[in-house]
């Protein structure tokens, strides 16, 4: 059984207030004895890698560097669904590409860019599968891209 097809019993014995809500700390609630009773029988958990970087970081490689950081990046999906890791990856498109949608009063408004100002920005991600965390890092210090960017590592919530 892999965490996230975990039987509704164990996801009853979370605490309902903190499901999806981002800001509770999971610690010391029932969440976390579930949490670490599963991780601890070996289950697969599914990891997102989200690749940060500036927003021109790549743009000093000549075409040949930018191709065989693409040929590197396929490769090395390739080489994650062989060893059973990889189910999805993707790059995205410049942060001027963006919209942000938000919800407030009643009221939907639609902004044009990403949700925050930063150095760094969301430009793709790689979704694994792997034992633990330090599995799921030692996959992440191999992307191609970590060259040039800043790999967050982080666990799936399954909510339901």
């Amino acid at each position: 059984m892999r965490l996230h097809d975990a039987p509704a019993q164990l996801l009853r014995a979370t605490d309902a207030g903190a499901l999806g809500d981002p800001d509770v700390q999971a610690s010391g609630s029932s969440f976390a004895a579930v949490w670490g009773l599963a991780t601890g029988l070996g289950e697969i958990i599914k990891y997102l890698c989200a690749v940060y970087l500036e927003p021109n970081a790549l743009q000093g490689l000549s075409a040949g560097e930018q191709a065989k950081l693409n040929r590197d990046s396929l490769d090395y999906d390739a080489e994650l669904a062989k060893q059973g890791h990889y189910i999805a990856a993707s790059a995205l498109q410049p942060p001027r590409t963006a919209k942000t949608v938000r919800h407030r009063g009643g009221k939907t408004l639609v902004t044009d860019g990403p949700y925050a100002e930063s150095k760094e920005v969301l430009g793709g991600f790689i979704l694994i599968e792997a034992r633990d965390m330090e599995e799921a890092v030692r996959i992440a210090e191999n992307i191609p891209v970590g060259k040039f960017a800043s790999i967050e590592v982080r666990p799936e919530m399954k909510i339901g």
